[in-house]
């Protein structure tokens, strides 16, 4: 009877592999497809990104450049005014020196 038990285990454990390897097959090829699914969305999603940083990026950089472009035109502005200022003072000077 102990063998006969042994033998009966042995052919479930054998039975019991043969029907789970089809089922972790399906399984593991069913994760991995999903796997295969998910990697374009992650590097889609991953170039939407780095899409925007570098968008934000060149945003950051052209109202840098905006802003220096604008002191450099009120420091030329107030130079110009100033000058035109030193230009009267020096025209009224030389009329009256005349």
């Amino acid at each position: 009877m102990v063998t006969v038990l042994v033998l009966e285990v042995s052919i479930y454990e054998e039975a019991k592999i043969a029907t789970e390897s089809p089922e972790l097959k399906f399984k593991d090829d069913k994760v991995a497809h999903a796997s295969d699914l998910a990697d374009p969305k992650k590097q889609e999603d991953s170039l939407k990104q780095d899409a925007k940083i570098v968008a934000d990026t060149k945003l950051a950089e052209a109202r840098s450049v905006m802003k220096n472009a604008q002191k450099k035109f009120m420091e030329a502005e107030e130079n110009m005014m100033e000058n035109v200022t030193n230009g009267w003072k020096l025209s009224v000077s030389i009329i009256f020196a005349l």
